[in-house]
C-alpha cells in the first residue's frame, strides 16, 4: 500500500469517528450539519485512497492543471463517478443524498 493512501486511511477513519461522535452527542449545535461535513471528508478521503491503490499512481487523485496553477484533488462527487460508475448504486445514492445535506 502507498504511503499517501495508508495516510487518507487513517485520516477517513478518524473523520468517520468524529462524524460519529459528533451525532451522538445531542448537546451539539449543528449536528446534523457537522455530521454530514465529517461523514463526506471521510468518504472522499476514503475514495482516493482506493482510487490510488487501484491506478497504482497517485496523480489519478488530481485534476488536470494549467502551468502556473495550484494542483487541485478531485471532489467527493467525482470520486464517486470513479468509484461508482453506476449512478443507481444504493450506496453512492446514499453519500450523494448525505453530500447534498452538506451542501444545503
Amino acid at each position: 500500500m502507498r504511503k499517501l493512501s495508508k495516510r487518507l486511511l487513517v485520516k477517513s477513519q478518524d473523520a468517520f469517528l468524529l462524524s460519529l461522535e459528533i451525532y451522538n452527542k445531542p448537546t451539539i449545535k449543528y449536528r446534523l450539519e457537522s455530521f454530514c461535513f465529517f461523514f463526506t471528508n471521510a468518504w472522499e478521503l476514503l475514495l482516493k485512497a482506493k482510487i490510488i491503490e487501484d491506478k497504482k499512481d497517485i496523480m489519478n487523485i488530481f485534476y488536470k492543471k494549467n502551468r502556473g496553477d495550484q494542483r487541485k484533488s478531485i471532489s467527493l462527487k467525482d470520486a464517486l463517478k470513479r468509484v461508482f460508475p453506476n449512478e443507481n448504486d444504493p450506496l453512492r445514492r446514499n453519500i450523494e443524498d448525505i453530500e447534498k445535506l452538506r451542501d444545503s
